[in-house]
């Protein structure tokens, strides 16, 4: 590490541990809530370190059933038996293991999910990304119905992260799948010989795929030309405010990539900013998150790194990246932390963005025992005050459990406004943080356009004495996650009943809309106020 980094993250921890808030947010109701799961057999004690077995896996939270509240799809990749809890809060309090309707799997090791309303009929898909698996599940009544066969001739070697968006601007939603490495079940020597998993530049990496709704149920997949790289988190949107999306890819130990797919799928990764950090290095890009944390209205991105990096945030103008990652207080937090799943909302709905991190190692320290507890790690939470962030960790339920964390989705699970955590860590369990930081004003909006929600849509909060927030209408977030498309905004202290929101719509059309505070709200296209200038 460089000296002038050294300077600065000495003099964070010094910040960090002054204006530290010792609050709780959250605590840990997994149990509570009956989402409690045994971990697997601890398989690192068998000395086989294949890299797939660390890598996994993700989860999906998002309302299945169509009973307004959200649901729980965990991937697991320990057993690749998924598990589905539905959401029972409001009358039992705990969720219900509905596993038993899904379809099975009986090949591959799985690694993430994506869901979005691919045949627009306004409920949620599935699609499961995994080493030498890929599957397409159809919402029907209750139920999912495998139809993997409308994938057509996708090559599952390792598919990490994907993400369902409108990629042709066609009013379907097309599929993104990144890809990893050309892996082996082989293992690589550590420091001290002993055996350990590969790194990602053992192996060769791949090429990402598209896949075209084809709009008649059938996808057609390509695989992208150029660079291959090892694929991991990726998020779908509209970087430089023409209407059009691209997809940003976080690669692992390589630059990473923003695909244009109105450039014929040029990567654009160099000319935005985002393809290497400040001093031209690459990392090993793991999770992203989509946020605005300048209260700008504009997007920046978050990615998270291994121990030896540190977590990394690119802010957002005028369609470009600049890494300001230590301007922002977030350089020294992650220092000797994995980060993998990454959650960027407004935690104590005071205004502004807040970051939670699922960590958990990839390689243990030289001449520890090859076990579970040499993988585990504490989360992180990093609370925002004026746009510096600081750890929020005293007394934390989520930064209190340690897991080898994976996915991680902030969602309100509970129907009060604050947005609570779910997580998935390698060991095929899953673990809910109820948020408790407390009452605040709030307000919600799903974007709605036509039979499905506006993926791809930017929402603002506007109005006298008020930021501009915005918030990205998506599915795909973190590692290996997916989540339902509601944006949520923090009012802190807002005196009147109603807040004024801007939809900037997919192809570039805006309208205002008054809704109610402390409620979700639906606003749908065309039943707004155009702004002047629109197109």
């Amino acid at each position: 590490m460089r000296a002038s980094a050294l300077l600065v993250t000495c003099c964070s921890l010094v910040a960090a541990a002054t204006l530290a808030d010792p609050r709780p947010w959250f605590v840990d109701a997994t149990r509570d809530v009956g989402l409690e799961l045994p971990a697997r057999p601890d398989s690192l004690q068998d000395d086989e370190f294949a890299l797939p077995e660390i890598m996994g896996s993700g989860l999906a939270v998002f309302d299945f059933d169509g009973d307004a509240d959200l649901d729980v799809f965990l991937v697991r990749a320990a057993d690749g038996h998924p598990r589905l809890f539905e959401n029972d809060l409001d009358r039992s309090g705990s969720f219900v293991d509905v596993s038993a309707s899904l379809p099975s799997i009986d090949d591959g090791m799985l690694m993430g999910a994506a869901v979005g309303d691919v045949d627009n009929d306004g409920d949620l898909d599935l699609f499961i990304s995994g080493f030498g698996v890929a599957r397409l599940w159809l919402n029907g009544p209750a139920r999912f119905v495998d139809a993997s066969a409308r994938l057509g001739a996708i090559d599952p070697v390792w598919g990490a992260s994907a993400a369902f968006c409108d990629l042709d601007t066609d009013g379907d939603l097309d599929l993104v799948v990144t890809n990893y490495v050309r892996a082996d079940a082989r293992s690589c020597p550590n420091a001290a010989g002993e055996p350990e998993f590969c790194p990602p530049n053992a192996f060769a990496p791949q090429n990402d795929t598209i896949l075209e709704n084809r709009g008649d149920g059938r996808f057609e997949p390509t695989t992208l030309a150029g660079t291959a790289r090892a694929g991991l988190g990726l998020v779908c949107f509209d970087i430089d405010g023409d209407g059009a999306i691209e997809v940003a890819v976080a690669n692992d130990g390589q630059p990473n990539q923003v695909w244009n797919p109105a450039d014929d799928w040029q990567d654009d990764a160099v000319a935005r900013g985002f393809a290497v950090n400040f001093m031209g290095e690459e990392e090993a890009g793991m999770g992203v998150a989509l946020t605005d944390v300048q209260n700008d209205g504009a997007l920046d991105l978050f990615v998270t790194h291994i121990d030896v990096e540190t977590n990394t945030l690119w802010i957002g103008e005028r369609g470009r990246f600049f890494d300001e990652t230590s301007r922002h207080g977030l350089a020294s937090p992650s220092i000797g932390l994995t980060g993998f799943g990454v959650a960027a909302f407004d935690a104590d709905r005071d205004g502004d963005v807040d970051l939670a991190i699922a960590n958990g190692k990839v390689r243990r320290r030289v001449g520890s025992e090859p076990s579970r507890a040499s993988y585990v790690e504490p989360n992180l939470l990093l609370e925002n005050r004026d746009g510096r962030f600081y750890p929020h960790c005293t007394g934390d339920g989520f930064c209190s459990r340690e897991d080898i964390g994976r996915g991680l989705v902030a969602r309100d699970m509970d129907g009060d406004g604050a947005l609570d955590l779910v997580t998935s860590d390698n060991e095929g369990r899953v673990r809910f943080f109820r948020n408790v930081s407390g009452p605040s004003r709030w307000v919600g909006i799903r974007a709605w356009d036509g039979a499905r929600d506006a993926v791809g849509a930017l929402v603002r909060i506007v109005g006298k004495d008020m930021s501009p927030q915005a918030r990205p209408v998506l599915h795909t977030t973190s590692y290996l996650s997916s989540r339902d498309a509601a944006t949520f905004f923090g009012l802190g202290s807002w005196e009147t009943d109603r807040v004024g929101v801007e939809v900037s719509w997919p192809g570039g059309f805006r309208e205002r809309f008054s809704v109610d505070v402390d409620r979700l709200s639906v606003v749908v296209r065309g039943e707004g106020e155009a702004v002047a200038g629109a197109e």
